[in-house]
């Protein structure tokens, strides 16, 4: 499950790096009152609403799924600005806590294509085993309001609870992922990553490439489900929350997928921590 571009809010250039968005994330969290699961107490501080706003910077952080909701509902109104989109979503009522068993109940009919533990072994399939929680949430999300779409997901998707979604990525999060079966060549591992090291994919998905928050595990995954994860970025047909890696695969040529396709599956699959 590949991230997509729909999720930004009104006035976003789609050109925000990694580290602000860390930043992001580090300064809201400051103004967190002790205990509160929301992305900032009633009356977001107006140092952190101020610097975010001219900015048109997005929202960050573990707690997005749960607020989607109420960060959709504020963004429908006319000239909406991301202060009050913040405002509207430290709001949100508290998640409850994710119960892995429900999630592995609720897996069933995951398995046929995900695998029993969310190691796949369909190719072009991704494993979900050790993704972060946040990027699977989104993702089933996204699929469940009909911002993404795929014959075999939106189906399955369509009547999850939020409490589902929440046991799903929990379960799943739990998994200890396994390496995927390829046939890579040596030349093009050494080409990938070097272009990996060129691109600094570790500032956004760390170092082995294992993901967190709302960055997906990249590590051991399927070489063909890269391959077409790279290109559709590049088509500009998939993104992230702000379009960062639809921005870093357009310099990208056939081959520069390829050979980081090659070396991305050579990683130790390490779940995200």
């Amino acid at each position: 499950m590949e991230p997509h571009a729909e999720d930004r809010l009104p006035g976003d250039d789609g050109h925000a790096g990694c580290e602000g968005r860390r930043r992001e994330v580090r300064a809201v969290r400051r103004r967190l009152a002790p205990g509160r699961s929301g992305l900032g107490p009633p009356g977001l501080h107006a140092a952190d609403e101020g610097r975010l706003a001219p900015d048109r910077r997005r929202l960050r952080g573990r707690d997005l799924p749960r607020q989607l909701p109420a960060l959709r509902r504020a963004r429908t109104l006319a000239g909406a600005s991301v202060a009050a989109a913040l405002l509207a979503v430290a709001a949100a009522a508290p998640a409850r806590a994710a119960d892995l068993e429900a999630g592995r109940q609720k897996s069933e009919p995951c398995k046929a294509c995900h695998g029993a533990d969310g190691n796949a072994s369909i190719p072009g399939t991704p494993s979900l085993a050790g993704q972060p929680v946040f990027f699977t949430h989104w993702q089933l999300i996204k699929f469940r309001d009909g911002r993404r779409k795929d014959p075999q997901m939106t189906p399955f998707a369509a009547n999850l609870t939020d409490a589902d979604m929440a046991d799903l990525a929990a379960f799943y999060a739990a998994q200890r992922p396994t390496p995927r079966p390829a046939v890579t060549d040596p030349p093009k591992v050494a080409a990938g990553q070097e272009l990996a090291q060129q691109h600094h994919c570790v500032s956004c998905h760390r170092p082995g490439l294992v993901g967190h928050e709302q960055i997906p595990r990249l590590a051991g995954q399927d070489l063909a489900y890269l391959v077409k994860l790279l290109r559709a970025f590049k088509a500009q047909t998939a993104g992230d929350l702000d379009g960062t890696m639809t921005t870093a695969a357009q310099p990208l040529s056939e081959e520069d997928i390829q050979n980081l396709a090659h070396y991305m599956a050579t990683l130790p699959p390490t779940p995200s921590r």
